[in-house]
Order: structure tokens, then sequence, then C-alpha cells
């Protein structure tokens, strides 16, 4: 679960920090009590736009306990800025142990490199490219000069992102107002699920579409969320707009059922085809 891996990285025994990024400068502190670092490898990579463009490792990290060390990176980074650069530094054991094997990441620490920012292009709707859009019974599609996408009109979501005929979602984008509860929900958690927040489901009214030109497209959904023979804790509306950059603007309004109580978060799922990361 997510919460557990950002746990893992709140109790990590060893703090990496910058001292000066440019030169490659960064201090490991070593926050065990009585075991020092040589059971560690150090992994360290820079990535240019989610490409590994530098890379290296330590493999005799000598720190007492409690103690720490400045160490330079022997890496070099452009005087002109051509992407965004980040180094992820990581931290994994030499040997296996009873709860552990050889190789387990024990935790990492990564920083965005300060190499200045690449100028960004504004484009104003009548600079972008023309769109297609073609209409069935069921479905919108929208075709751009490297973009394809499908917009289902009776979920009122996309059932297909595609950029340079690459998949970029693997389902429907889905509202979603659920989370794991915590200790500290102990008491609302039978009322999240008395309201029946952890089974929700969207039941869509309409989509229409509200504007289009030769370069972009709005559509309109109206929905609500509830879960199965409740009354909707929520009635929703979104706007969906594509451009003819391909970049898709998604704007919603939500109006909770009164009496209900605060919902546990507010968010859009998608989910992304294997193979996708970086």
């Amino acid at each position: 679960a997510q919460g557990l891996l950002e746990m893992k990285n709140v109790i990590a025994p060893v703090r990496t920090e910058a001292v000066d990024l440019k030169s490659g400068e960064i201090r490991i502190t070593n926050l065990y009590d009585f075991t020092g670092l040589s059971h560690l490898i150090l992994k360290w990579k820079v990535e240019k736009d989610g490409e590994v463009v530098d890379s290296g490792m330590l493999d005799n990290i000598r720190i007492a306990p409690q103690k720490f060390k400045t160490i330079s990176l022997p890496y070099t980074l452009p005087e002109i800025p051509d992407g965004r650069y980040f180094l992820t530094v990581t931290y994994t054991r030499k040997t296996g142990i009873v709860w552990a094997e050889a190789g387990f990441e024990v935790c990492f620490k990564q920083f965005e490199l300060p190499v200045g920012k690449v100028k960004k292009v504004m484009l104003g709707r009548s600079d972008m490219p023309s769109i297609h859009v073609a209409q069935t019974e069921k479905e919108i599609i929208i075709k751009g000069a490297d973009f394809k996408y499908e917009f289902d009109r009776h979920y009122g979501s996309f059932t297909s992102i595609e950029y340079n005929g690459i998949k970029m979602i693997s389902s429907k984008p889905k509202f979603n107002i659920w989370r794991a509860p915590t200790d500290n929900d102990r008491n609302i958690k039978r009322k999240w699920m008395t309201e029946g927040f952890d089974s929700i489901d969207i039941h869509t009214y309409s989509v229409t579409i509200a504007s289009e030109d030769e370069r972009h497209i709005s559509i309109c959904t109206d929905f609500s969320l509830g879960s199965y023979s409740k009354i909707p804790v929520a009635r929703a509306g979104s706007v969906w707009t594509v451009y003819g950059s391909g970049d898709i603007l998604m704007e919603t309004r939500v109006n909770v059922k009164k009496g209900a109580p605060f919902l546990p978060r507010f968010g859009l799922q998608l989910h992304m085809p294997k193979g996708n990361e970086l």
C-alpha cells in the first residue's frame, strides 16, 4: 500500500541531504544506534526527463552510528538547460537476512538538480494544431496530429487515450472517494461504510458537447456518486476539454448530500498499462 511506502521513508535508517547539488555534494547521516553502514550499497543515478544519463555505485560506506559524512558524486550538469534533471540515491542490502534478500531497497532519496529552467513555449488556441471529431451513438472520437482519444457517451469518461500510438490508460478514469481508513478514522469509518462510501459507483445522467471548433472540444457530463440502493452521496458535473495540442483539461464541481459525513477523499483514478513505468 502507498501508505506503507511512505512510512518506510519516514523511518528510513539513512538520511540523505543536499549540500551542493551542482558539484555533486551530499551529506549522509547514519541514524542507526549501533550499526554502521558497511552492509549497504549506495547506488545513484541522474535522469534527464526520465532517461538515465549517468550513474554510479559506492559499496564501501563507512559511517559510524549517529554520525554523518559528506561525499561527492562524480556527475556533471549541462551549462545550458535542456530538460529537467533528477538525482536518485538508493541504499540496498549487500547480503540477505531473515526479513530481506540481498539487493533489498532499504531507503532512497531524490533531488531535482539545479540546471535552470527550460523556456516554455505557450501556445494560444489559434496556434494549436487542428483536431478531427467523429461521433457515434456510443462514443466521441477525437483525433489530433499525434493523439487519438475515445470518450464513452454512456459512462461519461475516456475509454482510450493514445499518444503517438501508445495506450496511456488501461481502464476508464474513475472518480473515487474511498481510501483505507486509519486508526484515527475508527469512529467515522462506521458512518462512511453505512453510507456505502467503500462501494461507490458512478451513474451518468447526460453527456453533451458544450463547445467545439477545429482546435478544441469541450464535453460536459452530469453524474452522481453513490452506493447501490443508497441515495447518492454527491451530485457532480465535469467539463472535459481537449485541445489540438493534445492537452486534456478537466474541471469538476461537486455537491455533497446534506448531512453526509465528510468524504474520505475525492479524486480521479487513472490506471496506466504495464510497461509505461520510467
